[in-house]
C-alpha cells in the first residue's frame, strides 16, 4: 500500500482500491464542525435528519395550532348559530303566543256573536 500526503488529505492506494481520506485543519473544523467527524460526515448526516426532524415537529406543531384556532371558530360559529337559533325560537314561540291570542279572540267574538242572535 503507497500512501500520498497533502496538505489536508491523504490517499492510500493498494491496487484495486483507492482510499482518500480528508484531513481539515482546525480552522475549517471551528467554521462547520458538524462536517468533520472522522467518519464520512456521519455526525452531518445526524444533524441533517436531526434538523429535518425539528422542522416536521415544527409543522406538526403549527397544524395543531391552526386546527386550534379553527376548532375554535367553529365553536364560536356553533355558538352563534346556536343563539341564531334560540331567538328563531323566541320569535317562533311569540308568533304563536300571538296567534292563540287571535284565535281566542275570534272565538270569544264568535261567542259574542252567537249570544246576540239566540237572544234575537
Amino acid at each position: 500500500m503507497r500512501g500520498y500526503e497533502g496538505e489536508h488529505w491523504f490517499l492510500y492506494t493498494s491496487p484495486p482500491f483507492s482510499i482518500l481520506l480528508f484531513i481539515p485543519d482546525a480552522d475549517t473544523v471551528a467554521l462547520n464542525p458538524l462536517s468533520f467527524d472522522g467518519f464520512g460526515g456521519m455526525q452531518e448526516r445526524e444533524a441533517c435528519e436531526r434538523k429535518r426532524n425539528r422542522i416536521k415537529c415544527l409543522k406538526k406543531k403549527k397544524r395543531k395550532k391552526k386546527e386550534g384556532e379553527e376548532e375554535e371558530e367553529e365553536e364560536e360559529e356553533e355558538e352563534e348559530v346556536g343563539e341564531e337559533e334560540e331567538e328563531e325560537e323566541e320569535e317562533e314561540e311569540e308568533k304563536k303566543k300571538k296567534k292563540k291570542k287571535k284565535k281566542k279572540k275570534k272565538k270569544k267574538k264568535k261567542k259574542k256573536k252567537k249570544k246576540k242572535k239566540k237572544k234575537k
